[in-house]
This record gives structure tokens, sequence and C-alpha cells, in this order.
């Protein structure tokens, strides 16, 4: 079975329903979570949920270490932006695995194995498309291709306090299609308004 992690870094007051969340990865048990976060609230964390204590300055500043330029990562939102790169950003923390994703917490998962299965895994390098998950091979070309210049200049998003969105499907996953390479991206989840 191929390893999959994902990384979330989250600062400031998770939702109320945030142990609905770590809930639904404890039942995800062949998959780890690693969340970074200055929250010191006491929840259950499940044991495929490793939790890391960091402020949003020292991540900022682990971040920085990565690039020889300044970056721009004055609030935790900007972190949308950056979440391609987190497997460049978190390099020691997948290592080891066959797969890395990125994924918000606001989410309730249902067995991800059953949508990704290894035979999906064994095809493409990348599955999903949209903001709030997306899981992509632990290879080196794949950890680097949101560098590629040729359709934006990432050191400008990088660089920039605007919110650009570089994880949602009209720019990184875009590119993908342009460049015309594969990936999955079928629609497995329900966008639920909590508010209706």
């Amino acid at each position: 079975m191929k390893k999959i992690v994902f990384i979330l870094p989250y600062f400031g007051k998770f939702n109320n329903y945030f142990p609905l969340f770590l809930k639904s990865c404890q039942f995800n048990s062949t998959i780890d979570w690693i969340v970074y976060t200055d929250n010191e609230v006491e929840y259950e964390w499940p044991q495929n949920v490793k939790k890391i204590n960091i402020t949003f300055e020292k991540l900022r500043e682990k971040i920085q270490r990565c690039y020889p330029f300044q970056i721009a990562l004055d609030v935790p939102y900007k972190l949308c932006d950056y979440k391609v790169a987190y497997g460049d950003i978190f390099a020691e923390d997948i290592s080891g695995y066959d797969f890395w994703g990125f994924c918000d917490c606001d989410l309730i998962l249902g067995n991800i194995r059953k949508y990704v299965t290894d035979r999906i895994l064994n095809q493409y390098d990348k599955v999903f498309s949209r903001g709030h998950m997306q899981i992509f091979a632990n290879k080196e070309q794949v950890i680097n291709y949101y560098k590629k210049q040729k359709y934006v200049d990432y050191k400008k998003i990088f660089t920039d306090n605007h919110i650009y969105a570089f994880d949602e499907s009209k720019d990184c996953s875009r590119y993908w299609d342009l460049d015309h390479i594969p990936y999955y991206d079928e629609l497995v989840m329900d966008d639920i308004d909590p508010n209706l």
C-alpha cells in the first residue's frame, strides 16, 4: 500500500467541528497527517495525526530558509499560496512516503482509500485539483513542478502579500492541464454549507 502523508499548518482557533475532522482522520488509519499549529487547546489526537507546536513566525522562518529571495507571508491565510510548495518546505516530513498532500481542517473525511486506490496512485502523480485537498507523488520533478515559470512566476506570488489562491484549480492545476499532464480529478466530495 502506498504511503501518504498530509501536511496541515494551521494557526489560531480551530473551528468547533475540528474534533470531527480528527475523528475522520482516525478512521483513515493507513494515512498520516502532520499538523503544524500554535493552538494549545487539548484535543484527542489520533495516532496517525502528529501535532507539531510551532508559532506562525517560526514557520515563516522555516519557509524563508527554502528560498533565496524575501518571501511575503504576513498572515496565515497567505499559506494557501504555499501549499503546492509543501513538498519542498516540509521535505524532511515527507521523506519515506510515496505521496504527500495538503488538506484543510474544515473537512469531514470519508474513506480516502476507497477513492484514492493504489491503482490510481500507480497511474497518476497528482490526485485532485481543488485547494482543500491535493495529493502529489513524492518525486523531485513533481515536488518542483510549481517552480515552472512557463505560465506564472511563483516568485511573484511568494514575494507579494496579495493572496493568489495558487493552490486552487484555476492556477497550479491548470498548468498541469496546459502541459497535458494527466492527473486524477474525480469529484468525490460534497460541498456542504453548514449555515443552510
